[in-house]
């Protein structure tokens, strides 16, 4: 299942880059995934934000324009 809710402190990183961008003083929530997630972590809209995200299912590929 998944459902509930589960408190995770908001912590501000001073660099974070995914796809080829780059954020700094960036507010992330910090939250410890199981080993077995078989993922290192997620990312949100608030990343995403103002970007073209394009998903290439056939080739396996994410560009981030």
């Amino acid at each position: 299942m998944g459902s509930g809710t589960v408190l995770a402190p908001l912590v501000i990183v001073s660099r974070l880059s995914a796809l080829g961008q780059d954020r700094t003083s960036f507010p992330v929530l910090g939250h410890t995934l199981p080993p077995n997630a078989g993922i290192d972590g997620l990312i949100g809209l608030n990343f995403l934000r103002g970007q073209v995200l394009t998903i290439d299912f056939r080739n396996g590929q994410l560009s981030l324009t």
